[in-house]
């Protein structure tokens, strides 16, 4: 009986008949399963980790060259700037009458915000909602100027810090007037306040 039958048939007895000593061939494909599974989830593994690594940089890189080209040349990313740090505070729609919003946008940028700032890294988002659009972009501290590049747009401040709050004050905005109003609210018209 060739092995392949051979097989078959030990495949299709009851296990309990089934002695791998009495057909060596049989035990050498036994032996040999257990091996190539783990060699081939090694690979697996192993390739994962390259695919994942592979898209974690090239998005960092992109999301650099559409900043406008945020990442200096000499390695200021990997270096904490005087602001980096988890930031809080909150917009009320009172806020955004003031600004010269109608109530509906008022409203919808009132609440609570976050501002993270990390080694080049900025994230401004708006806990636990989906009505606002966050910013993920860089940033780079020039003095006591600090710039902003999210999905093409350049935003410019001032900074400046006193005890655990950060003040902001907008120098410049690539984008239009009523953008202006809204980068006003949302960053300048509270004091950010240190939460780690």
């Amino acid at each position: 009986m060739s092995l392949d039958g051979r097989i078959r048939t030990g495949l299709n007895a009851d296990a309990s008949e089934l002695d791998p000593a009495i057909d060596p061939a049989l035990d050498v494909v036994l032996e040999r399963g257990p091996r190539r599974r783990k060699a081939r989830t090694v690979a697996r593994s192993v390739g994962i980790a390259a695919v994942v690594s592979v898209f974690l940089a090239g998005g960092f890189a992109l999301r650099a060259v559409r900043g406008g080209g945020a990442i200096p040349g000499d390695g200021s990313l990997t270096q904490v700037s005087p602001i980096d740090g988890a930031w809080q505070m909150t917009i009320t729609v009172q806020d955004g009458l003031d600004a010269g919003l109608d109530y509906g946008r008022a409203r919808q940028l009132a609440g609570p915000r976050q501002l993270e700032l990390s080694l080049g890294v900025v994230r401004e988002i708006r806990p636990e909602s989906f009505e606002t659009v966050p910013v993920n972009g860089t940033f780079r501290v020039e003095g006591p100027f600090v710039v902003v590049h999210d999905h093409g747009e350049t935003l410019v401040f001032r900074w400046t810090i006193a005890g655990g709050d950060l003040r902001l004050s907008l120098s410049d905005d690539s984008r239009s007037s009523a953008g202006d109003a809204v980068d006003r609210l949302t960053w300048t018209t509270h004091t950010w306040h240190r939460i780690r």
